[in-house]
């Protein structure tokens, strides 16, 4: 069942990003992709290494900036924004890696609260909604626990209640599941599922596994930076 569409509209039109190569060549990582992404949907974007999956997840998180075309978000037009409208848009955008990025000295429950701490005013008790995070994500009781006493599905579900916590409307997680067991990353993509229904979140992830992206509403095969879609 589709979510109620509270999540965000993302639109992207004719998307080009290069990298360099040296000798004043460039290889196009996403070469004019063109996709509209609804409210609320579930998008998976597969294909093989190097086929543009993290440069594409980048460029809609505005962790990179496109070379050409247009992305929108909502309507909010991210290719001509400021450094600093850049980065109010990404604070309402969660992340999940698939290395998890937790810091090794903080406990899960100081890993989740980390985008917020340096905001005032925002509207809702931090750490209470910490903790009913982390109860949502199935750690109720490990709020203390370092991540070295967590396993990778429990650090990967840390990652997710901390990309949760500014109340995003949108989710990216570039191969959430890549660094875990099939039975974990099933019960992740299981968790992400729940997540959506209840918070309406949109989300796109990119993933190698096919079982993985079969599970998704719509699914983006990337080769060489430019898709397909079925």
């Amino acid at each position: 069942m589709t979510p109620a569409a509270d999540g965000a509209g993302v639109v992207l039109r004719d998307v080009v990003k290069t990298f360099p190569l040296g000798d004043g060549e460039r290889l196009a990582a996403v070469d004019g992709v063109s996709l509209t992404l609804e409210p609320g949907s579930l998008t998976a974007l597969t294909g093989p290494s190097g086929s543009g999956k993290s440069t594409l997840l980048h460029l809609i998180g505005a962790i990179e900036r496109a070379d050409s075309g247009s992305i929108a978000v909502d309507g909010r037009e991210l290719t001509a924004a400021s450094r600093a409208q850049l980065a109010a848009y990404r604070r309402g955008v969660g992340f999940v890696f698939q290395r998890f990025h937790l810091l090794p000295a903080l406990t899960a429950l100081d890993n989740v609260l980390v985008p917020v701490l340096p905001y005032r005013n925002l509207g809702f008790d931090r750490a209470e909604r910490a903790r009913e995070l982390l109860d949502a994500v199935g750690l109720a009781g490990r709020e203390s626990a370092l991540p070295s006493r967590l396993s990778g599905g429990q650090q990967q579900r840390v990652a997710i209640a901390r990309a949760l916590i500014t109340r995003p409307r949108l989710l990216l997680a570039d191969e959430p599941t890549g660094n875990l067991d099939s039975h974990t990353g099933r019960a992740i993509l299981d968790l992400l599922l729940g997540l959506r229904e209840r918070h309406h979140v949109t989300i796109v992830l990119s993933t190698h596994d096919a079982s993985i992206a079969a599970e998704c509403e719509r699914v983006v095969d990337l080769l060489d930076g430019r898709p397909a879609v079925r």
